[in-house]
């Protein structure tokens, strides 16, 4: 079996406990109980303390893992994307959310892009509005958004929004790229898919990740964020957003 190599290690050692955990989970349903597996080095085991306990149980000795105490929901503050995510039909975005430490207003900021780096942008959107809890579930949030603002990133954009008649998608033949507008009088932009006023049916938790750094995760969706409004509420987990400061009194 071949051993790892510093590159490898190094690789290992940026992961969460969780995707180590994943790692090394993956690897022992490949190679059983095998000296294969019992000779395969894994760097950096001994910085994931969940790994040693599977490392170290069979099939007569399961090993016991207890999950964290779930904690109260922490939203005040900023909130941000820690890596390019992905979304269906061939869409990259980054996030940033920032809710307020004095009432249920937030406001979000989404940022697309053409390729899987996040590096050739594709357009913005900024959008805000207030939030509730919705019952019966304790993770279950209403989004209402009422205001929305769609920045072209790219001239291409800005030519097909151009090209768009009547009043769909703001004041046409207005767009240039890098130039903001607010879509909210239009209803929305019907170009890229999203409408406003809309209510948006979301999951949320927060959480302390092994380093003690704050996350908080929203509803996995089958379409990009905002991009269409109106779904039923999601029922897993998306990516997680990771604490970027806390939003003061008066900001």
């Amino acid at each position: 079996m071949r051993r790892t190599g510093d590159d490898d290690g190094k690789s290992f050692k940026r992961l969460t406990e969780r995707e180590k955990l994943a790692v090394f989970v993956e690897v022992r349903r490949i190679l059983g109980n095998s000296d294969a597996f019992s000779s395969f080095e894994f760097p950096s085991v001994s910085d994931c303390a969940v790994c040693g306990l599977v490392g170290r149980s069979n099939e007569r000795s399961p090993a016991h893992l207890h999950a964290g105490p779930d904690l109260p929901l922490l939203l005040a503050g900023s909130w941000a994307s820690h890596r390019c995510e992905t979304r269906p039909y061939g869409m990259f975005l980054t996030r940033h959310i920032v809710f307020s430490p004095t009432d249920n207003d937030w406001k979000m900021t989404f940022r697309y892009y053409h390729d899987p780096e996040c590096s050739r942008p594709s357009f913005t959107l900024a959008a805000h509005g207030s939030y509730a809890r919705a019952a019966p579930s304790p993770y279950a949030y209403d989004f209402h958004v009422s205001r929305m603002v769609l920045t072209p990133d790219d001239a291409d954009l800005a030519n097909a929004l151009n090209s768009y008649k009547g009043k769909e998608c703001g004041r046409p033949g207005s767009w240039d790229k890098g130039k903001p507008q607010d879509i909210t009088p239009t209803g929305g932009c019907q170009a890229v898919g999203v409408r406003v006023p809309v209510v948006e049916k979301e999951i949320l938790r927060s959480g302390v990740d092994e380093n003690g750094g704050m996350w908080l995760a929203l509803g996995q969706t089958a379409t990009t964020p905002l991009q269409v409004g109106g779904l039923a509420r999601p029922t897993s987990w998306g990516p997680q957003l990771i604490s970027v400061g806390t939003t003061r009194r008066g900001t």
